[in-house]
């Protein structure tokens, strides 16, 4: 019997499952790939810096990370982001310089258009 991969955690199995239902009702394939890369196992899930997220930032857009925000970079604007998890460095940086944090659960439960989202790898 084959070993089971990607995430073994019920929790973020839930919100998987969630986003990909929702995907397919709103025929988004926005959705879908958040929900695609959130499906990877944890050694194959994205890790991005925010000096990266400093460089795609555009004003009013929200910037998707389907795994974990690290503090290596500086952020000299306001950025708006959404990830699964981030470091409290992180966190502290972004809050900083004006921006905002939500988690990958409350984004999707409580945007209707992601028009405005980018997805960062």
């Amino acid at each position: 019997m084959p070993i089971p991969t990607g995430p073994t955690n019920e929790e973020l199995r839930g919100l998987i499952e969630e986003i990909r239902k929702k995907g397919f009702e709103q025929k988004s394939g926005f959705l879908l790939d958040i929900a695609r890369h959130l499906s990877k196992p944890r050694r194959q899930r994205v890790e991005v810096n925010v000096g990266k997220l400093q460089r795609f930032a555009e004003d009013g857009k929200w910037l998707v990370v389907p795994g974990k925000i690290l503090s290596s970079g500086e952020v000299k604007t306001k950025i708006n982001v959404v990830a699964l998890s981030w470091s409290a460095a992180a966190e502290k940086k972004i809050k900083d310089a004006g921006g905002q944090l939500r988690t990958i659960e409350e984004f999707v439960k409580n945007e209707n258009k992601f028009s405005n989202s980018k997805i960062i790898i």
